[in-house]
């Protein structure tokens, strides 16, 4: 009877760690649904994290093109600059050559009504 009360109590104890066995199998299949969930997450961020430096390169890029576009307009304002002073001068040549021979005009026109 000894050797049957020991059986039971081996019996019993193999059930128990039987019972823990599924319990923690239970426990880890629970865990490694988590772990797919956080992996899928990080791919979800992953892929977040790529399009927002996208994003940033195209705003860079974007940047780029404005200081250079900024430049060259500054250059063409420049040349524009240049050339409105150069046309006030020539302006003012003629308005000065126009008034001159204006001024001619009537002093012709003031000796024909001496004479």
């Amino acid at each position: 009877m000894a050797d049957e009360c020991g059986m039971n109590t081996l019996y019993t104890q193999l059930d128990d760690e039987r019972k823990c066995l599924i319990s923690l199998d239970k426990e880890l299949c629970y865990q490694k649904s988590r772990v797919r969930d956080c992996e899928d997450i990080l791919v979800l961020l992953q892929n977040e994290i790529e399009c927002k430096n996208r994003q940033f390169n195209d705003v860079d890029n974007v940047k780029v093109d404005l200081v250079k576009a900024t430049q060259c307009l500054r250059s063409e304002n420049q040349k524009l600059m240049k050339l409105l002073a150069v046309l006030t001068a020539d302006l003012n040549n003629l308005l000065r050559l126009a008034s001159a021979m204006a001024e001619k005009a009537n002093v012709g026109d003031r000796c024909k009504t001496r004479f």
